[in-house]
């Protein structure tokens, strides 16, 4: 005995057909809300600039749209201003420059994060020279310093500098990760 190959019915291959033409419109449609990401090319914003917010670069979802906040790279030129960004899509040529929401004056590259607070529902940028806090009800701004520590003052260790900085949420907690490099010159420890 040999089985019989599967074959539809006359009747039942129009609304397959149809069911295939519904999920492609939708994978379209979801493609389109989504976004494209370019790799190996320069990130521009809507007026074709390129794209400031890099070093921990850090992204955040308010709503249905996307928060980008870094430091602008050319240090020399703008030192390490804070830059925000927005998107709906998360595409590559979706990004909106929103502006410069901090002047910052920290030497050398650095890095910085945005968060929101459960509690107040304001903004907080968290930024990497010693740890700065900047604050505001509204993600485009104004921001306004309101903490500023020192290395000394992170985790009682004035002989170790801070070294790479990152933010987690988790609920109503926030955390600040570092990293901590030892100032001593018989080593280099982290």
């Amino acid at each position: 005995m040999s089985a019989k190959p599967y074959q539809l019915s006359n009747w039942s291959r129009q609304p397959l057909f149809n069911a295939v033409l519904l999920l492609i419109g939708l994978s379209s449609s979801l493609c389109a809300q989504i976004g494209t990401i370019n790799n190996d090319t320069w990130w521009t914003d809507d007026n074709g600039a390129l794209i400031t917010a890099s070093l921990g670069g850090h992204i955040t979802l308010v709503g249905d749209t996307y928060y980008w906040v870094g430091n602008d790279q050319q240090t020399t030129v703008n030192g390490n201003d804070i830059h925000l960004y927005s998107s709906k899509t998360l595409g590559s040529d979706s990004w909106k420059h929103e502006g410069k929401l901090v002047e910052y004056e920290a030497a050398g590259a650095t890095n910085c994060t945005l968060l929101r607070s459960p509690a107040t529902g304001n903004f907080v940028i968290v930024g990497k020279s010693g740890l700065q806090f900047w604050e505001s009800d509204q993600v485009t701004g104004p921001y306004t310093l309101v903490n500023s520590l020192l290395k000394g003052e992170v985790g009682n260790r004035p002989d170790y500098k801070i070294g790479g900085m990152s933010t987690f949420q988790d609920g109503d907690d926030a955390y600040v990760i570092t990293s901590r490099r030892y100032l001593g010159e018989e080593n280099n420890n982290r």
